[in-house]
């Protein structure tokens, strides 16, 4: 795909970047239609995550940029409003708020926990509403697990 400067702006803009191709890169992925042509340059577009796009999906962006009026800059966001002054003397804790008796859970649970979650969810349509469960649920496995073996 031809690409000229214009394009290659607009689609910087929204977030990809361009570098040029090697010859590999121009070999494999020219019938992916990843290669674009500025002049007599090969590059290749990535996204900010690093995926190379496509012409299609560069096509796309650019459409969707031209799309957008170009009419004036947004108005500044109004003034905020002055915060409200600290009382001076302490606001006691309310037991909801007050900081649990329970520790917070270790990096290497937290991990565990999500690593596992990750794979059940990947594993198994979820609904939204069984997230909340499926996430304590295992976390409560997996700390009872990482005592018992602390226990051994």
């Amino acid at each position: 795909m031809q690409i000229n400067s214009e394009q290659i702006r607009h689609a910087e803009a929204h977030g990809c970047r361009f570098q040029p191709a090697s010859d590999t890169q121009v070999q494999a992925l020219s019938m992916q239609r990843r290669i674009f042509w500025h002049g007599t340059q090969a590059l290749v577009a990535l996204r900010e995550d690093g995926f190379l796009e496509t012409a299609a999906t560069l096509q796309q962006l650019l459409e969707q940029a031209a799309d957008v009026p170009q009419g004036s800059p947004p108005a500044a966001p109004a003034a905020m409003p002055e915060p409200a002054p600290l009382p001076k003397e302490p606001v006691p804790m309310e037991a909801a708020d007050a900081p649990s008796a329970n520790p917070a859970p270790s990096g290497t649970i937290m991990t565990a926990t999500a690593q596992l979650v990750a794979a059940i969810a990947a594993a198994r349509a979820l609904d939204a509403n069984e997230l909340p469960d499926l996430i304590r649920s295992v976390h409560a496995s997996v700390s009872r697990l990482k005592q018992t073996a602390r226990d051994s």
